[in-house]
């Protein structure tokens, strides 16, 4: 239940196919919905489809959905006797589940970007994509089936007549295509050398990379210690995720040729510069280094490198104007819940549908209480010479040595000592670091990606204070061994 609910809602509709059972066959076809603007807010399940493989059709499939999205956006959704406009604004899927929602040709197909008209080529028989300059589609063109090679079918969802098929349908998710599709795709380039002619690293690198990221101690916030590159083929995409915000930079240095770091780096700085709005006036570099570095992926790795999902960065600038930062349209919450339905709802192989709605059908009737958040205002806790500061939600500093880093509203690089109220305030005592560097340059200072270098000890003498509203964010403290910073 809740309370103070806007007059319009926006949501998107996840797609995605759930394996259940080898023997018997069975997976699940869920479609999930997140509210859009509402973090806090769980998904929810529309309809689940079960069988031994994916429906065979996406107009039994999706045809009940789209009536009941065009009927709520005619009429609203009426809640204690007021009218909240809904509207749905985008499909998020992998590519196996968007194309076969979408009725287009999958990544295996020549002709299967969503967003251009770049023809592939077909090499050792996978297919690639060299064109960075291709025309873009239109949802127009879509509906009016101009697009024979790339549109194999019809789907329901041109009956949507407010939804830009084009534009709606997310081609370059965070998850799939970025941190699994491309990160890891790379770390195996590197590590186990899996493209014809390339060397994998040897066992010198390989114990340099392992003994740095060792010795990486993340914030409570942060992902849990990441797993060694042996075990490379089983990294989530999470720890993909962590592994190129904050260990790339330092991890790869020295390892990489010097043409391969550089190269790297325009993938890291672009990356990073799209998953944070505080960085949105760099979005327009970002873009023009996501299309040199899919330029150059061909010069340094050949035109095997130039998959379908390299490719699509080159169309995250247009998302990310239009739905916002990178996290903004991931598949993480739904793969959450998939989880949930996979590991909660289903406890045998008999009847899997049977047992998922009655276990859900259990869960809506009880009066659950709320799981919100109780966070309030910031709160210190001392214990022993241990001293806590719940900042604000999911930001805590802590003088352990790991939690203690944070940046303010300067941009000021400091070290958390204490916290004491204050006449009803609490202020923060800090050491702050007397001289801070650019750790690189290229293609952008790290400075702009609130990226610093300082010497160990290089402390002014004195203690700070400051309010607790001066605090900007929570830094990650790796250290170089290469530069000894």
């Amino acid at each position: 239940k809740h309370n103070n609910l806007p007059t319009t809602l926006e949501f998107d509709i996840n797609i995605d196919g759930l394996p259940l059972h080898k023997k018997p066959k069975t997976q699940f076809w869920p479609i999930l919905l997140k509210v859009v603007g509402y973090p806090q807010w769980p998904v929810l399940i529309v309809a689940i489809f079960c069988g031994p493989s994916k429906p065979e059709s996406n107009e039994t499939f999706l045809r009940s959905l789209v009536d009941e999205i065009n009927s709520l956006s005619n009429t609203g959704l009426v809640l204690d006797g007021g009218k909240i406009d809904v509207k749905l604004r985008a499909i998020i899927a992998d590519i196996p589940a968007r194309s076969f929602a979408k009725g287009v040709q999958g990544h295996t197909g020549r002709n299967s970007c969503l967003k251009c008209c770049c023809k592939g080529e077909t090499l050792d028989r996978r297919v690639v994509f060299v064109d960075t300059n291709a025309p873009r589609r239109t949802d127009e063109a879509f509906r009016n089936g101009e697009y024979g090679l790339h549109q194999t079918g019809t789907t329901p969802l041109i009956d949507l007549p407010n939804f830009d098929i084009i534009e709606g349908i997310i081609s370059c998710e965070r998850l799939h295509q970025i941190d699994i599709g491309v990160t890891k795709k790379m770390l195996k380039i590197f590590y186990d050398g899996v493209l014809p002619g390339r060397r994998r690293w040897n066992r010198q690198q390989r114990d340099i990379i392992d003994r740095r990221l060792n010795s990486i101690i993340f914030p409570m916030e942060a992902y849990r210690k990441l797993p060694v590159l042996e075990e490379l083929s089983s990294w989530k995409g999470s720890e993909c995720k962590t592994f190129l915000h904050y260990a790339a930079p330092v991890v790869l240095k020295g390892i990489l040729s010097d043409e391969e770091y550089k190269h790297f780096m325009l993938y890291f700085c672009a990356i990073t510069i799209f998953s944070s709005t505080a960085h949105k006036t760099h979005w327009i570099d970002a873009k023009k280094m996501l299309t040199e570095f899919v330029e150059q992926c061909k010069n340094i790795y050949g035109k095997i490198s130039l998959t379908p999902n390299v490719h699509s960065l080159l169309h995250i600038y247009d998302e990310a104007m239009k739905f916002g930062a990178l996290q903004n349209y991931s598949t993480y919450c739904f793969e959450s819940k998939l989880g949930q339905i996979k590991n909660r709802l289903i406890r045998t192989s008999y009847r899997c549908l049977e047992q998922a709605i009655r276990r859900i059908s259990e869960l809506e009737s009880f009066n659950l209480p709320s799981t919100g958040s109780t966070f309030k205002k910031p709160v210190y806790k001392k214990r022993g010479q241990t001293i806590r500061l719940y900042l604000r939600e999911g930001f805590t500093l802590k003088n352990d040595g790991v939690n203690e880093w944070f940046l303010t509203s300067k941009n000021e690089v400091c070290r958390f000592i204490s916290a004491y109220k204050t006449e009803g305030k609490l202020i923060i005592s800090y050491r702050m670091f007397s001289t801070l560097y650019e750790y690189f340059t290229e293609h952008i200072s790290s400075l702009e990606l609130f990226i610093y270098s300082a010497e160990r000890n290089e402390f002014f003498p004195e203690i700070f204070e400051t309010d607790c509203a001066d605090v900007k964010c929570k830094l990650v403290s790796i250290y170089d061994e290469k530069e000894s910073k």
